[in-house]
């Protein structure tokens, strides 16, 4: 490891209720999480206007983190967009060899049927199997200008210098890497469950060749419903499905408020199996060459009581939930810091040895 870099960047991973960040370091043992920290933001972002709406900052959140949490070594970062604001599209390749920028702004603009003018936008293949070395398909992930420049801005603020800026699909393909063996190319499903989206990818060979936003099953209905049927807090809420969650049926001596929370919670947690069962169902006709034998949990949602075995069990599939590795800080992998909520960050610091 002489005269190789020791320290990952900081990956910092913007989401509409929190800022996450997490820092690696890696040795002859193996990468170690040395930073963490996780902002919650005063108000969470709309989701509903957000895509409308002019640009919102996450400097103080990332300012406060760098304030608290002094963990945090170098100046370079890289960080990830929330999918709220992005739009993603499977397109079929235009012909020819290389692909070019007109060509990608031109099938966005047909795929929307509106102007691709203010996007950047980001390109990948769609299929593990190429022929003639041309994937037929392409991944295309989609953000405003303005958000980039934005995020970008928030970053300089809080002290660092951007390396990159990451699409969600990739960072959570990367974590996925981390922890499968380098040379699988069984297809893995990767389901982040944040606040406003639950998106959900198949990755192989450590690329996110099938990108899906699951539609009305972002983490916020099962927190409003508690907030609006049990009167408490959004903040309470997140604990009732961590204490609680789907635990309420294991056992016999279930509490009478673990049984309530299951019961509340029941309609949009079936709403999401659903919309994952039909994922699988599709892939399984349409394109049954990347359909994915086992599916890891990340996000907000992934942190919910007993979650992995209930999809487990109701998809017929083996379910995990994400976590980097044992030999981690006594911080990570704690109620309050499970690894699933770190994944893309961690990911992302990652990306300081990646090959360009």
């Amino acid at each position: 490891m002489i005269g190789i870099q020791k320290t990952g960047w900081v990956g910092v991973d913007v989401g509409t209720s929190t800022v996450k960040l997490a820092q690696l370091t890696r040795s002859k043992k193996g990468l170690r999480v040395t930073g963490l920290a996780i902002v919650p933001r005063r108000v969470a972002w709309p989701i509903a206007e957000l895509a409308e709406l002019n640009p919102l900052s996450s400097a103080d959140e990332m300012c406060a983190a760098v304030s608290l949490h002094p963990s945090f070594r170098g100046k370079q970062a890289a960080a990830t967009f929330p999918m709220a604001i992005c739009g993603v599209h499977t397109l079929d390749r235009p012909s020819g060899g290389e692909i070019e920028s007109h060509q990608v702004r031109g099938a966005i603009e047909m795929a929307t049927q509106r102007s691709a003018e203010g996007l950047q936008f980001d390109v990948w293949d769609a299929e593990p199997e190429e022929e003639n070395g041309i994937a037929k398909k392409l991944n295309i992930l989609t953000v405003a200008t303005r958000w980039s420049d934005q995020l970008f801005d928030d970053l300089t603020e809080s002290g660092w210098s951007c390396q990159t800026i990451d699409g969600l699909p990739l960072s959570l393909a990367r974590a996925v890497a981390l922890v499968e063996p380098a040379d699988s190319t069984v297809p893995t499903a990767a389901l982040d469950w944040g606040f406003a989206k639950a998106t959900l990818c198949v990755v192989v060979e450590g690329r996110p060749v099938y990108v899906r936003n699951l539609k009305n099953c972002g983490l916020h209905r099962l927190i409003d419903r508690l907030v609006e049927e049990l009167g408490v807090t959004r903040e309470e809420s997140q604990r009732l499905l961590q204490e609680y969650g789907l635990g309420g049926s294991a056992s016999s001596t279930s509490s009478p408020a673990g049984k309530l929370v299951e019961e509340i919670i029941a309609e949009p947690l079936a709403r999401l199996a659903d919309e994952i069962r039909r994922t699988f169902s599709h892939l399984q006709f349409q394109r049954r060459s990347i359909l994915p034998e086992s599916l890891y949990l990340f996000g907000g949602g992934a942190t919910i009581r007993g979650l992995a075995g209930h999809l487990a069990q109701d998809l017929e599939t083996k379910v995990e939930t994400w976590q980097l590795g044992e030999e981690q800080p006594a911080l990570l992998d704690t109620p309050e810091m499970p690894s699933c909520l770190f994944g893309p960050a961690i990911a992302l610091s990652a990306l300081a040895w990646e090959k360009p």
